[in-house]
C-alpha cells in the first residue's frame, strides 16, 4: 500500500430536494440505517489526499515532494483498501471534505478540503460524484458506515476587502496620523499599520476603508476571478451576497504579541478594574498576578464567532435565517446523493449555538425522511473547556463533540507525559488531583448552573440504542488520541508502550473512539 503521509500497517424522486439543474443527481442511491448503536462503532479518520492514490488520471497539481501540495490520494484509493480497513476492525470511516475548493493560496494547496468554493460540486482531485457514491456503497456492503466532514462556518479565500478602494488586492499601510480607533487620547497619533486586504485584523465595526484622510466607512468586498486556481465567486450563487458574511476581519485574540503576552501597562486598552471581569464589558483585562494583558472570555468568543478564520477564510453570518436555510439545503443534498451516515462538523465553536439548534434537527428530520435513522452529528470545537464544549450539545444542538479536554488531560498528561494528574511543571505534585480519568467522568456528568456540562437530554429523532432507547450526548462523546489538527501521539510522546496503553484505555472507556489512520 502506498501511504502518502504516514504508513498504515428506497430510491427517492428528485423532486424531494431542489438542487441546481447543473448538478447531476443519481436517484438510484438507496438510503438505509446501518448503525445499531453508535457506542459500538470505531471511527477511522482518513485524510483522502494522503491515504492512497487509486486513480492516477486525476493527479494534476500533484507534488509528493512538498508537504503543502496535493499528493494524489482519492476515493478510488480508499475503495481499493476497504478490505484492509475492514480487517483492522474499524466500523466507520470519517472522510475529509468532498466539495470543490480553491486550488491553492499563498503556496499551500487545498488537499485537506476546508476551502470551499462550490458547496454542490465534488473536488475533482478525488474523483467524480459516481466514484464517491461507489465508495459509500462499497463501504456499506461491508457494514462500514461513512461520516462526511463538513464546513458550515466559512468559505475559501474568494474575496478581499478593498480597504483603499483601488479595485485590486493589496498590502496596505495606514495610520500614523490621528488617534487610532478606540483611543482615549485625542492627541496621540495612531501607529502605522500594515494589513493584507485578503486577511485584515478584526474590527467589530466591520473592516474599515482607509484613505490619506483617514477611515472612510466599511470597506467593500471584491470577488475575484482566478479560474486557473478555482478562485472564483462561490456556488450556489446565493453565497455571493456580501450581506451573508460578517466582514469583520481575522480573529486576532489567539495571536501574540497582539494580546496574550503584552504587559498590562503597555496595552492602552487593558482594563485594570475588578469589575471588568465581573460584568464582561471589557475587551482586555489585566491579569495582575502575571502582569499580562489578556483578552476577556466574552471578547474571545465575539471574535471566534464573527471573525474570519486566519488565512483569509471568510466567515459566514450564520445568524441570518437565509444563510442557515441555504446551508441546511446544501448538506441535505449530500445526504441524499451519497447516503452518508453522519457529519463531522468543522469549526463548531466559531458559530452561534442557535445555528446548530436549527441545522442539526433539520438534518435529523431529513435523514429520517429518507429512511436513515440514527444520523449522527458531532463537532470539532478546538478547546479544552468542558463548559464551552458541552454548551453545543444542549437543547437540539449537535449529538456530540470531540472530547478535547480528555485528550489533553488524560491521553496527553497521564498516558503521554506519565503525570498522575493535570499539573504544570512548576506545581507540586501534591497540589494536583489524582485519578484524572475518574475525575473527568464525574465532571462530565456533573450539574453546572442547574444542568450537566454535556447534555443528558435526548434529541428529537436523535441517536438511539439497539432497543430504540434514546442516547444522550453524555454517552456519545468522541474520544481521540490524535487527528489532523494536533500532533500525532507518537510525535509528542515517542513511546510505543504509552501509545498501546492509551489505545487500550480509549477502546474500553465509554464514548465513541476515533482512530487517526496511521496511529
Amino acid at each position: 500500500m502506498r501511504a502518502l503521509l504516514m504508513p498504515v500497517s428506497v430510491a427517492l424522486a428528485l423532486a424531494t430536494l431542489t438542487v441546481p439543474s447543473c448538478v447531476e443527481v443519481d436517484v438510484t442511491m438507496d438510503h438505509q440505517t446501518l448503525v445499531v448503536d453508535w457506542r459500538d462503532e470505531i471511527i477511522y479518520q482518513i485524510m483522502v489526499d494522503r491515504f492512497e492514490d487509486g486513480d492516477p488520471s486525476n493527479n494534476y497539481n500533484v507534488d509528493v515532494r512538498r508537504e503543502a501540495s496535493y499528493h494524489g490520494g482519492d476515493w478510488q484509493g480508499i475503495i481499493d483498501r476497504l478490505d484492509y480497513i475492514e480487517s483492522l476492525g474499524v466500523t466507520t470511516l470519517w472522510i475529509s471534505p468532498v466539495v470543490k475548493n480553491v486550488e491553492e493560496d499563498a503556496g499551500f494547496a487545498s488537499y485537506h478540503g476546508y476551502w470551499t468554493q462550490d458547496f454542490l460540486a465534488v473536488n475533482p482531485h478525488f474523483g467524480d460524484l459516481s466514484k464517491l457514491q461507489e465508495l459509500v456503497r462499497e463501504a456499506h456492503a461491508r457494514n462500514i458506515k461513512v461520516i462526511l466532514d463538513v464546513v458550515t462556518n466559512h468559505i475559501g479565500q474568494l474575496f478581499y476587502y478593498d480597504i483603499n478602494r483601488n479595485g485590486q488586492p493589496d498590502i496596505v499601510f495606514f495610520g500614523g496620523g490621528g488617534p487610532g480607533h478606540g483611543s482615549q487620547n485625542p492627541d496621540q497619533a495612531s501607529d502605522l499599520r500594515r494589513a493584507s486586504e485578503w486577511d485584515p485584523e478584526y474590527d467589530r465595526r466591520g473592516v474599515q476603508g482607509f484613505t490619506a484622510l483617514g477611515e472612510n466607512g466599511p470597506a467593500p468586498i471584491e470577488w475575484v476571478e482566478m479560474p486557473e486556481i478555482n478562485r472564483t465567486p462561490p456556488n450556489p450563487p446565493e453565497f455571493r451576497d456580501p450581506r451573508w458574511y460578517n466582514r469583520k476581519g481575522r480573529v486576532t485574540v489567539w495571536e501574540t504579541p497582539n494580546s496574550a503576552s503584552i504587559a498590562c501597562f503597555a496595552q492602552e486598552q487593558c482594563d485594570w478594574s475588578d469589575a471588568c471581569l465581573q460584568d464582561g464589558q471589557c475587551d482586555f483585562y489585566c491579569d495582575q498576578g502575571a502582569n499580562i494583558c489578556k483578552p476577556s472570555f466574552d471578547y474571545v468568543r465575539e471574535q471566534e464567532i464573527k471573525g474570519d478564520f486566519p488565512g483569509g477564510l471568510k466567515d459566514l453570518d450564520t445568524s441570518r435565517p437565509d444563510v442557515t436555510n441555504k446551508l441546511i439545503e446544501v448538506f441535505q443534498y449530500w445526504v441524499k446523493v451519497a447516503d452518508f451516515d453522519g457529519f463531522r462538523i468543522d469549526t463548531l465553536k466559531h458559530q452561534e449555538h442557535e445555528f446548530f439548534e436549527a441545522f442539526a434537527p433539520a438534518l435529523r428530520r431529513y435523514a429520517k425522511s429518507l429512511g436513515k435513522k440514527n444520523f449522527f452529528m458531532f463537532g470539532e470545537a478546538f478547546d479544552g473547556n468542558d463548559e464551552l464544549l458541552g454548551s453545543y450539545t444542549q437543547r437540539e444542538g449537535v449529538d456530540s463533540v470531540f472530547y478535547f479536554s480528555y485528550k489533553y488531560r488524560v491521553f496527553g498528561n497521564v498516558f503521554g507525559s506519565g503525570a498522575p494528574c493535570d499539573k504544570q511543571p512548576w506545581e507540586d505534585v501534591a497540589s494536583c488531583a489524582p485519578k484524572q480519568a475518574q475525575i473527568m467522568f464525574e465532571e462530565r456528568n456533573a450539574d453546572l448552573n442547574g444542568g450537566p456540562r454535556y447534555s443528558a437530554t435526548p434529541k428529537t429523532d436523535g441517536p438511539t440504542d439497539a432497543q430504540g432507547n434514546p442516547l444522550v450526548p453524555q454517552q456519545l462523546l468522541v474520544t481521540f488520541l490524535d487527528n489532523h489538527d494536533v500532533p500525532r501521539f507518537l510525535y509528542q510522546y515517542p513511546d510505543l508502550g504509552r501509545l498501546r496503553s492509551a489505545l487500550a484505555h480509549q477502546l474500553t472507556m465509554d464514548g465513541i473512539p476515533c482512530i487517526y489512520y496511521g496511529t
